[in-house]
């Protein structure tokens, strides 16, 4: 019996050099001219008859190696954004020194009283906007409020030049008043090597306008000189106020892209008021019994660092330290009760302060 032979005839593989005819690649890339497309697996049958052989196409073997290498030095910079925006809010710990001296009307006594507020201690509480606008302009404003809660205050009166014979002291408390401070500025970054990748460094010059004020409330009097010891009633206050406008530059350093080193400095150029309220003068006006003004200058540095956990929230320590001094063109102005006003040299006043701040920021 005859047995009909349906065996599959034999595949030959064959392997050209340069195929007079490539297959049409549907599928290469766009991008590459057609360079770096796919391999394919052509497979050729030769029917038993000796006949022309066909074709055909097999799957699509795509390799790692037709994809180009990334590299990422060649990659440009992320472009910085056209508009962000930075809430903060802090609070802290800061301590001052502040005082001030006048001379008598006829220029002797040099120094005729003397007030000091000495380890002013005040609970303080920050909140700030930082805008920065097509990638290097930059605006700031901040508001900072603090509640005095301890502190102690002497006041000195003397006879003679340089402090000499002295015939009053008392030495009082100063556990009440506040503090406040307020703050605007425009600036421009400048963003060392030009790239938004850390670690870089930017520095930003700054323009602005500042004020600052102190309210002291002086209480539990006990005189020292002469020994007489606590006397009641006192509750004398004075409101010490500079303000005017400054220049500064900012530094950062971005060590990670979480990671950054702050430090500022800034020049103030500053007009000084002060008025007081002495309220055991009888002979004095109220609530304003005399009145200070003078020009000066102050100096204001910070240093600090600051941790992103996300992208929208980061996290910010810092400390500060401030120095001020008004003694030029001094003058206080005394007003009694009678009606007369009376005019004499204000020598000058001196501010010292340094403080510590812990706070959060939200990024817009």
């Amino acid at each position: 019996m005859g047995i009909a032979s349906n065996a599959a005839p034999d595949m030959k593989m064959h392997v050209f050099e340069a195929p007079a005819y490539e297959p049409p690649l549907t599928d290469r890339r766009e991008n590459d001219g057609g360079r770096n497309g796919p391999m394919h697996m052509v497979i050729f049958t030769e029917p038993p008859s000796g006949g022309p052989a066909t074709t055909e196409r097999g799957q699509t073997i795509g390799l790692a190696t037709d994809r180009p290498a990334v590299v990422e030095n060649d990659q440009e910079p992320e472009p910085a954004p056209e508009f962000q925006m930075d809430y903060y809010l802090q609070g802290g710990y800061r301590q001052d020194d502040l005082d001030w001296t006048i001379a008598a009307p006829t220029g002797s006594p040099d120094v005729l009283s003397e007030l000091q507020w000495q380890d002013v201690e005040s609970a303080m509480v920050e909140t700030g906007i930082d805008i920065t606008y097509a990638g290097h302009w930059h605006a700031e404003g901040k508001f900072a409020y603090g509640e005095i809660v301890e502190g102690r205050n002497q006041d000195s009166d003397y006879l003679l030049d340089n402090r000499q014979g002295e015939f009053s002291r008392s030495n009082n408390v100063n556990d009440d008043g506040a503090t406040i401070e307020v703050s605007g500025a425009l600036g421009y970054h400048f963003d060392i090597a030009g790239k938004r990748s850390a670690p870089r460094l930017r520095l930003t010059p700054k323009i602005g306008y500042a004020f600052h004020t102190q309210q002291f409330n002086t209480t539990n009097g006990f005189q020292t000189i002469p020994a007489l010891g606590h006397f009641g009633g006192l509750d004398s206050t004075y409101e010490a106020t500079f303000f005017g406008p400054w220049g500064g530059l900012e530094t950062q350093l971005f060590l990670t892209d979480r990671l950054s080193l702050q430090g500022s400095v800034e020049y103030h150029w500053v007009d000084y008021e002060g008025t007081g309220n002495w309220n055991l003068r009888d002979d004095f006006q109220h609530p304003k019994s005399f009145a200070h003004e003078a020009e000066g200058e102050g100096i204001v540095a910070s240093a600090g660092g600051r941790y992103r956990i996300n992208p929208a929230w980061g996290i910010s320590l810092s400390a500060d330290y401030q120095k001020w001094k008004a003694n030029n063109g001094g003058i206080d102005t005394t007003y009694f009760s009678d009606g007369y006003v009376g005019e004499t040299r204000f020598n000058g006043v001196n501010w010292d302060s340094y403080g510590f701040n812990l706070g959060m920021d939200y990024r817009f």
